[in-house]
């Protein structure tokens, strides 16, 4: 009989105790025989600063087995905006190379996907309380992209992580639908919030012909565009 070959895995780092939404959404996108391997991280909020913390962290402790490890996807789409986006790529090749994987933050995966549509103009909506707007603009500037405008509806990250899917699927329909209603010329919204449920707002969206990015389903999709193309 020939030898059987464990599955390859995905690690996602969770940056909270709730991440109920990811593997459904992941496995709805994920190629077959790639498996996901959640990790939690607890973080107090959704700082900047808290960000490059735990880049740090994850540059020194992080562990995984190349031989059985597809990539790894560094989650909390808040944790990025401490950088310009050539400067996170740059830390992120470095532990890529240690790791011997590649490794994506969620809001790389973002971009890549916003690409994919391209489109380099976007409308943001978050419920991410901390997010600094100058933060997320200088970010989508530096990887290419024009923010139109930011709308936020901030909740801490105790609070989103305690909101029923329902609110939260809710939120986010409601922002979406904000979005189309004071951009109607414009076609691309990112929709940053953890784990939540998106499709209501996604079908909303795409119903108004919107491109759609969502950090979660954004990440769903990273095994398929992002993970082969980020090995260094």
């Amino acid at each position: 009989m020939p030898d059987l070959c464990p599955p390859r895995s995905v690690v996602y780092l969770c940056p909270g105790s709730r991440c109920d939404i990811v593997p459904y959404t992941y496995y709805r996108h994920a190629p077959p025989g790639l498996l996901l391997d959640v990790r939690h991280q607890q973080v107090a909020g959704y700082q900047p600063e808290i960000g490059r913390e735990i880049l740090r962290h994850t540059m020194r402790e992080l562990s995984v087995d190349p031989d059985t490890t597809a990539g790894v996807v560094l989650g909390g789409s808040a944790f990025s905006l401490s950088y310009r986006f050539d400067d996170l790529k740059a830390e992120l090749a470095t532990i890529s190379a240690r790791l011997g994987v590649p490794v994506i933050t969620d809001m790389v995966a973002v971009i890549d996907q916003l690409r994919r549509h391209t489109t380099d103009r976007v409308v943001v909506a978050h419920r991410l309380a901390g997010v600094s707007d100058d933060a997320l603009v200088t970010f989508l500037d530096s990887a290419g992209l024009t923010c139109v405008d930011v709308l936020a509806r901030p909740a801490s990250m105790t609070d989103n992580a305690e909101t029923t899917l329902v609110d939260g699927a809710r939120t986010a329909r409601d922002l979406t639908a904000t979005a189309i209603s004071r951009f109607p010329d414009e076609r691309a919204l990112l929709l940053l919030g953890g784990s939540w449920w998106v499709e209501p707002a996604a079908e909303l969206a795409q119903r108004n012909k919107w491109c759609f990015v969502n950090n979660v389903t954004a990440v769903a999709s990273a095994p398929d565009f992002n993970m082969r193309g980020n090995q260094q």
